[in-house]
């Protein structure tokens, strides 16, 4: 394994801004210097907190952050570290009635879209920090674009981010992808639950993420299932075959 990367999703799971931003102050003092983020998480609110932490820390080892478009809050406020609490009852209320957090996203817009929320991202992380962005549970349908493909390349030759990235559900991962689509993939997120790596050229040059490693330590707490240890997790992490992150 090449990198231990600290999700942030759960962190929103916290009511208290104030809360979310003292565990990543405290992660920062602690080590970590390679995180994973999205616009959806916290609300809406997590780059800020991360982007917050990561300025207030200072001189200190490089920090790199993953990050993501294509999912987003149902409703967001334009400043929402203000508001977290708020745009969780905001999430909370539009879960009750169905809403998903997606962009509907086609071939027309994926473009626009994917830089806006680049350009939000960097704007919270700070310039040079984005190291893989990823397309987060969009359809590669929509993604396998000349002009989608002239955007990856125009951002890394811009130094926006580093690599670009598959994440999401099995059904977005790249099985009938075309070739020179995935010359352009760097990194495809697999989730640790099966945990099958994704169906993939065996002389693709990329990596495989593991996601949600430590996942099944939440969900047997919160199903009452039997305790699951850190070290279970990571056991079972390490028999996923091509998997160099997690």
């Amino acid at each position: 394994i090449d990198q231990l990367i600290l999700g942030t999703a759960a962190a929103g799971r916290f009511n208290r801004g104030a809360t979310v931003q003292r565990l990543l102050d405290e992660c920062l003092r602690e080590g970590a210097t390679a995180f994973d983020t999205a616009p959806l998480y916290g609300s809406g609110a997590m780059e800020a907190f991360l982007g917050r932490a990561i300025k207030s820390r200072g001189a200190g080892p490089e920090v790199t952050v993953n990050t993501k478009f294509g999912l987003t809050p149902n409703i967001c406020f334009a400043r929402p570290e203000r508001y977290y609490f708020l745009g969780k009852l905001a999430q909370a209320a539009g879960r009750q009635i169905g809403m998903k957090g997606k962009a509907p996203l086609s071939e027309i817009t994926v473009c626009e879209s994917a830089m806006a929320s680049l350009e939000r991202s960097i704007r919270h992380l700070g310039e040079g920090r984005v190291d893989v962005f990823f397309a987060h549970e969009v359809p590669v349908a929509v993604l396998m674009t000349p002009r989608f493909l002239e955007f990856i390349k125009h951002a890394k030759a811009q130094r926006l981010f580093r690599r670009f990235g598959l994440g999401g559900y099995r059904s977005h991962y790249p099985g009938s992808a075309s070739r020179e689509f995935l010359n352009e993939v760097d990194v495809i997120q697999v989730d640790s639950v099966p945990g099958t790596p994704p169906s993939v050229p065996k002389d693709w040059p990329g990596e495989i993420f593991l996601h949600g490693v430590l996942a099944p330590m939440r969900h047997a707490s919160e199903n009452t299932r039997p305790a699951v240890s850190a070290e279970d997790c990571f056991e079972e992490a390490l028999n996923v075959q091509g998997a160099s992150v997690l």
